[in-house]
């Protein structure tokens, strides 16, 4: 495109993103809340349903960290339109973890709505798949501050 054109000496100039790896290996801690879409329940391309949540490291060791994001994902139901019970295993421990119990899968999109903004410990892990490429593993492993109340309107 030749718009773009006048761009290129400043190009050149820009900084390559440190890494799209996220976190390092390490225990944080984080706040609940959403992408920048807000979404929190997606059907993925793919057709699997995707609970999502993200976490702003507001504590930790090393504080170049603080204010970074981390993206924790659970596959509820696979692309093949089957229930993906480790995924829903995963997704009820953390949910519990966060303060919020689920009893039923309809249930999850209000049980995600209620943790945001909780502050929960969390760990970061990389290790390799069966292919040789590195992924993040995030585990939750203990709420710090419960979600805060929603606010109701008083009603006369």
């Amino acid at each position: 495109m030749d718009s773009l054109r006048k761009f290129d000496g400043a190009f050149d100039g820009v900084p390559e993103a440190d890494s799209f790896g996220g976190l390092p290996d390490g225990t944080y801690q984080g706040r609940v809340s959403t992408s920048a879409s807000g979404v929190l329940l997606t059907e993925d391309k793919d057709g699997a349903l995707r609970a999502r949540i993200v976490l702003e490291v507001v504590a930790c060791d090393d504080e170049d960290q603080i204010g970074r994001k981390a993206t924790n994902s659970w596959t509820l139901v696979g692309a093949d339109g089957a229930l993906n019970e480790i995924g829903v295993s995963y997704f009820k421990k953390d949910m519990r973890c966060l303060g919020a119990e689920v009893v039923k899968l309809s249930d999850a999109a209000g049980a995600l709505e209620s943790v945001l903004g909780a502050v929960v410990q969390f760990a970061v892990k990389h290790k390799d798949d069966k292919n040789g490429v590195s992924r993040e593993n995030i585990y939750l492993n203990t709420l710090v501050e419960a979600a805060p109340a929603k606010k109701t309107r008083n009603r006369r």
